[in-house]
């Protein structure tokens, strides 16, 4: 028996062992399979990494297609939101377009650094390589004042780059200097005080090129008699010290302007109504003289007359008086006027509205 037990007992622990064995194996090979499925299967972010590179693939194409087909030209350069590509700086106030329109910037001007007959001027470099750096080959906006070409046919322009104002931005820091030619005027006070605050911090050219030779005349700063009307505004021309003019903004015109002046009020001569209460005569420079008062008021150009009640009492409150119940027109008339005439015709004695009571009676 006790051989017999120590037989099974060896067999039970044989089995034992075997199936720890086995399921060691197991789960081993359960591993490799795994690690074999991770190697063929990409991890999710390397996915989402592919599926984005081939969304910004598409969406690249999507967007040169777009810019293809939204090639400024020239037959839509008044639509003021249109964006224009710019081919060329030509210097610091004019570009060309990639239509081949050239733009020359309005209300400012710098220094020439292309001009056939006069060499480069002071701080015109400088200008010229700023306007190149803020929009050569860029999309900008055109904005148009009143007039549309100069006489070279260059497009005159205000121009934008996103919120950037290129002609202020180019005057502000000292490119430029204002150039006001009316009817050119819309951002002319503006354009004056970047102007100011450009020569009141030294910036740019008011630093560099500040040194008066001596051939050079200087000027005392002064408004000149010298004036222009833009719309109803009376522009007058500014002097500044360094003998550089300039149209300034002087007086708005309440009667129009005209002539290079503001017009004048008007009148025609002669006695009418100033208001409900005065009589009085106007001049042609609409001065009023010899006022009179109306004590029942002013109309039609002279002062209202009282009307005397006749001397038995009137009825004016309801019908009560026919044409039959007077033994004249005028006896009517005196009736009809005293209730207050076609505005209170109680009695209805004017059937044509004429303002003439019961004409048939003698």
């Amino acid at each position: 028996m006790k051989k017999l037990f120590y037989i099974a007992g060896g067999i039970i622990l044989l089995i034992i062992i075997l199936i720890i064995i086995g399921g060691g194996e197991g789960d081993k090979n359960n591993q490799i399979v795994e690690q074999e499925k991770e190697r063929n299967q990409p991890s999710f972010s390397q996915t989402n990494q592919n599926n984005l590179g081939q969304e910004k693939d598409m969406g690249n194409e999507d967007n040169l297609e777009l810019e293809q087909s939204e090639q400024p030209t020239t037959e839509n350069i008044e639509k003021q939101e249109s964006l224009f590509k710019v081919l060329k700086v030509v210097d610091g106030d004019t570009i060309k377009l990639e239509s081949g329109e050239v733009v020359r910037y309005v209300g400012i001007d710098t220094p020439e650094t292309v001009h056939p007959s006069e060499p480069v001027q002071c701080f015109g470099k400088e200008a010229s390589d700023k306007n190149r750096e803020l929009v050569e080959g860029k999309l900008v906006k055109l904005e148009k004042d009143i007039t549309d070409k100069d006489k070279y046919g260059r497009l005159l322009r205000y121009v934008w780059i996103g919120d950037l104002f290129v002609n202020d931005y180019l005057v502000r820091e000292g490119y430029a200097y204002i150039y006001t030619y009316p009817p050119d005027v819309k951002y002319s006070e503006q354009f004056v005080q970047a102007q100011r605050e450009a020569r009141e911090n030294n910036r740019g050219l008011w630093n560099a090129c500040k040194e008066t030779k001596k051939d050079e005349p200087t000027c005392e700063a002064k408004y000149l008699d010298e004036y222009q009307c833009s719309g109803n505004q009376l522009m007058r021309m500014y002097q500044n010290q360094d003998c550089s003019t300039e149209w300034e903004s002087f007086e708005f015109c309440e009667y129009g302007c005209e002539n290079n002046g503001c017009k004048q009020q008007s009148c025609t001569s002669g006695w009418k109504c100033k208001d409900a209460d005065y009589e009085g005569y106007q001049s042609s420079d609409c001065s009023w003289s010899s006022l009179n008062y109306c004590e029942y008021g002013c109309e039609n150009k002279e002062c209202v007359i009282k009307q005397s009640p006749p001397e038995e009492e009137i009825i004016c409150s309801y019908n009560a008086y026919n044409c039959s119940d007077f033994s004249s027109h005028a006896e009517a008339q005196e009736i009809f006027e005293y209730c207050g005439g076609v505005t209170n015709d109680i009695h209805r004695l004017d059937a044509d509205k004429d303002g003439l009571a019961c004409e048939s009676l003698p």
